[in-house]
């Protein structure tokens, strides 16, 4: 079980991230061995970007943010970066023991408000996108993701060509177990195909300024 005790509110202080060239450092809420750790480049495409720039990983919906610390960037892009995930991700953000998230560069100081507004922004990765399970995945979420075990994930979000009519009706019948799922065969599932990856995937989150 995780600890009860982990802090798990609105904005949490999550997250380790350092520069290559930088000693290793995490933040307050440092709890123990990291739950997950992935790295990659940070890149600048367009724009003058205001420095400094956090990561950050942005939860679904907008504006609930596990902050990654220190600064990203202070100079100059490109920087590598490596980040550990130190605890799961705030509460309610949570469906059915699932939450997703994007790894974002976001404004330093940013506030959660803003956050929600979708400004202080600088980028965010698409694909692959942060998944954490509260447990083992069974049911529904089996089905979207594959048999997955508990704790972080990074996996693959890759658009499908449009569903037919009778692929939608096939999979509507073929989870008539768990009630009407039309919209989850439509918009998820016949949608989009969901492959985990593994975490040592090297990845490139692109900043541009506003």
């Amino acid at each position: 079980m995780y600890d009860s005790g982990m802090k798990r509110g609105l904005v949490i202080v999550g997250a380790a991230l350092i520069l290559s060239a930088c000693d290793a450092q995490v933040g307050d809420g440092y709890r123990g061995e990291p739950m997950a750790r992935f790295e990659g480049t940070v890149e600048a495409t367009s724009g003058a970007v205001p420095l400094p720039v956090d990561a950050a990983l942005l939860w679904q919906p907008r504006g609930t943010a596990t902050v990654a610390t220190p600064i990203v960037v202070e100079k100059s892009f490109p920087a590598h970066f490596k980040m550990a995930i130190l605890v799961p991700p705030p509460l309610d953000v949570e469906i059915r023991g699932h939450a997703e998230a994007l790894l974002s560069a976001i404004a330093h100081d940013v506030l959660p408000e803003d956050l929600a507004a979708g400004r202080g922004i600088w980028g965010e990765m698409d694909d692959p996108r942060v998944h954490f399970f509260e447990r083992d995945t069974d049911g529904l979420l089996a089905r979207e993701y594959g048999t997955l075990k508990r704790g972080y994930h990074l996996i693959s979000h890759t658009p499908l060509p449009a569903a037919t009519q009778a692929e939608v009706d096939a999979c509507v019948a073929s989870l008539a177990m768990y009630g009407d799922q039309t919209a989850l065969c439509k918009d998820r599932l016949l949608a989009f195909r969901e492959v985990e990856v593994p975490m040592t995937t090297p990845l490139v989150l692109q900043v541009s300024g506003p």
